[in-house]
């Protein structure tokens, strides 16, 4: 047994005792999902960087796309926008709520496997900077900063 077999099957008895003792017991069945899920996924990047195939880069890329693609992870994207109702500055979370699609399209875009995605990318913060609400969220920002100095 040479020691990339001996990662493997390290990866895989932690990856069983992390589900039997973490994943198992969380009470949100969409997360106790996505954990394992993930957990999953890093188990499967410790196989793709240890097998005998040596194009890792594209292994953890395909992983990882998988991944981002995930239902699961549009539903994390609500809960984040959904967890920043809880934040008391009201222009803040208003920046916040309209950033967050955007970083989560982008992040899926790079992650998708297409390497040209340059033009997709900028449609997406083209569209994010056009957005009136940007321009009155930002002058609220502004406003309270010079008043702030008063």
């Amino acid at each position: 047994m040479n020691s990339k077999d001996i990662i493997r099957d390290f990866s895989t008895v932690n990856l069983g005792l992390l589900q039997k003792h973490i994943v198992d017991p969380i009470e949100d069945a969409e997360l106790r999902s996505l954990v394992s899920a993930f957990l999953l996924d890093v188990n499967q990047v410790t196989f793709a960087l240890t097998d005998a195939d040596t194009n890792d880069r594209q292994q953890v890329l395909n992983i990882l796309q998988g991944f981002v693609s995930n239902p699961l992870i549009t539903f994390g994207e609500l809960e984040l926008i959904e967890a920043l109702s809880g934040l008391r500055n009201e222009v803040l979370k208003q920046l916040l709520v309209l950033i967050v699609p955007s970083i989560s399209k982008t992040l899926r875009l790079l992650s998708d496997g297409d390497k040209d995605n340059n033009a997709e990318i900028d449609a997406v913060w083209r569209t994010f900077l056009s957005d009136p609400r940007l321009y009155q969220i930002l002058l609220q920002l502004l406003l309270g900063v010079i008043q702030n100095r008063k």
